[in-house]
């Protein structure tokens, strides 16, 4: 083989490791992006989750605090006094 044909081989070979190694540092920079933003997904989940709405839940609330103040009207022999808007003080 021509000393150019092998130059041309090594040439080849050292651009392939090159590029090679190019790729594989890109590989490693998607993954710890990827796990980045797996964590930010996780985050946003929780912060979604202890934020959602709070209607299904007042309504248990109001509903109980109904049955206490009947209790406590009954406790006390008279209706509690009522605002200008209909909600009771």
């Amino acid at each position: 083989m021509p000393v150019a044909g092998i130059v041309t081989v090594i040439a080849i070979g050292l651009a392939v490791a090159v590029i090679a190694g190019y790729l594989l540092h890109v590989v490693w920079m998607l993954h710890r992006t990827s796990f980045a933003l797996g964590t930010i997904v996780a985050g946003l989940r929780a912060i979604a989750l202890q934020t959602r709405p709070l209607g299904a839940v007042l309504g248990d609330v109001n509903g109980d605090l109904a049955d206490t103040r009947r209790a406590l009207e009954g406790v006390l022999g008279t209706s509690l006094p009522v605002d200008d808007q209909g909600a009771r003080q």
